[in-house]
């Protein structure tokens, strides 16, 4: 039996291939605040990507497994195709609502229980807790839900590194997504501001209401953010997540990968 940690994309994608594969595992995940589990955009496109060896394996698993969207995206005047993978089409929603608190050679223990197993952890701030890995950091970001409809999406770029985006969701909702580029540590000392500035860009927008305000976190490699990472930490641990760069389209990639260390 195999304990996966970390509903978000990491871990429903490799949920979903075990799935396919007939192999058992448990699934965790405590929902916490700057959770992959509770937001992504999943926006991607082939040519963002188009450099990246393994770029048709991984769009074959995503559009083999999931109802993708194409979403036409306008920045500067500029019309371009973009895929968007609606958040709930991904996400595991049966998993244990529980904290792990521990990984052993054994299985996992978490606030609850102990449950034996073999661990593969794709929470990427609890695996950096569990086992002091030196490579893997976190960009952290917010966005909005907005009840209103757009005539057009758009993706703008206003600062380097950072997106900001407009978009049809889905269950009816809009979403503006915002500074999604910024270490988790120095979001947290600036968070406030950070906030004020989208705000007063989402009223120049001729938005002035919002549903919630939701936050969301990118495990990254910082040793090499074009691969993601993929660490066995012993026999009974593997680590798997840093999917910056490409977001969703490393994880195929490195499923197709996991296998060999199991």
């Amino acid at each position: 039996m195999y304990n996966i940690v970390g509903a978000g994309l990491a871990g429903s994608m490799l949920a979903k291939d075990f799935d396919n594969k007939g192999i058992e595992y448990r699934i965790f995940d405590a929902r916490l605040e700057f959770s992959a589990s509770i937001i992504s955009e999943n926006l991607f496109s082939d040519t963002w990507l188009k450099d990246v060896s393994y770029i048709k394996n991984s769009l074959d698993f995503i559009h083999n497994n999931y109802k993708v969207e194409k979403r036409l995206f306008v920045n500067k005047n500029i019309k371009k195709e973009l895929y968007h993978l609606p958040i709930p089409e991904v996400l595991k929603q049966d998993y244990i609502k529980e904290k792990v608190i521990k990984a052993t050679k054994e299985g996992v223990q978490t606030e609850e229980k102990f449950y034996k197993g073999k661990n593969i952890i794709c929470a990427g701030f609890l695996a950096k807790k569990l086992f002091n890995l030196p490579y893997l950091d976190a960009l952290t970001g917010h966005g909005f839900f907005i009840k209103k409809q757009i005539e057009e999406d758009y993706i703008n770029t206003y600062r380097p590194y950072t997106h900001e985006k407009l978009m049809n969701w889905h269950n009816n909702l809009v979403w503006y997504g915002d500074s999604t580029a910024i270490k988790h540590n120095n979001y947290m000392k600036k968070r406030k501001n950070y906030i004020k500035n989208s705000i007063k860009r989402l009223k120049q927008l001729g938005i002035n209401k919002y549903e919630k305000i939701v936050y969301g976190a990118r495990p990254m490699n910082t040793q090499n953010t074009r691969q993601g990472m993929l660490v066995k930490i012993n026999n009974n641990n593997i680590v798997m997540n840093g999917g910056w760069k490409d977001g969703l389209v490393i994880y195929p990639y490195l499923i197709s990968k996991i296998y060999k260390m199991l």
